[in-house]
């Protein structure tokens, strides 16, 4: 009940009543990572308290550990999270050390050249451009862009967003 409270609060733009709703889904039930996450997205991007998505993403990180062990997908979106967490409160140091936990969780669980993989490389390589380190940068894109490549027609949205970063380290 309290999810779909959350979505009708979602759609009328009430955004304190959405952060009760998912708020309370996350403390019913602590032993759910997906809960866990959702509240740490929600209260980060949109409610902007990032001491209060750090708890979430922690949570669901030591559930994650417990439940499905290092090697999952979850386990790889929490770090993904938490690095995407760090990097907006300028600890790039600890950001690319989840980033690269989930990178290599990734390239484990989905194998190297996964569209996940991708992913957790664009994410690396938006974090070397923030620590102004433009030749890891343009690796970290263009082995994204390689992967794909491989995995996505020529004109799709994540394609271009490969080539999209990389123009942007050219320019």
């Amino acid at each position: 009940d309290c999810y779909r409270m959350y979505a009708a609060c979602l759609t009328r733009f009430q955004n304190d009543s959405a952060s009760f709703y998912i708020r309370k889904r996350a403390a019913l039930d602590t032993l759910n990572a997906d809960y866990q996450l959702q509240a740490g997205q929600f209260v980060r991007d949109i409610i902007n308290d990032k001491a209060a998505a750090k708890t979430y993403f922690e949570r669901a990180y030591r559930i994650c550990e417990t439940q499905y062990g290092e090697l999952s997908g979850q386990m790889a979106t929490t770090t993904s999270e938490l690095g995407l967490l760090c990097k907006q409160q300028g600890n790039l140091d600890e950001a690319l050390a989840w980033y690269n936990r989930s990178l290599t969780i990734r390239e484990k669980v989905r194998g190297k050249n996964s569209p996940a993989v991708a992913e957790a490389l664009n994410n690396l390589g938006e974090l070397y451009r923030a620590k102004k380190d433009l030749k890891k940068t343009m690796d970290s894109h263009k082995r994204a862009l390689k992967i794909r490549e491989k995995h996505f027609a020529a004109n799709s949205l994540e394609v271009a967003e490969s080539k999209n970063n990389i123009a942007g380290v050219s320019a």
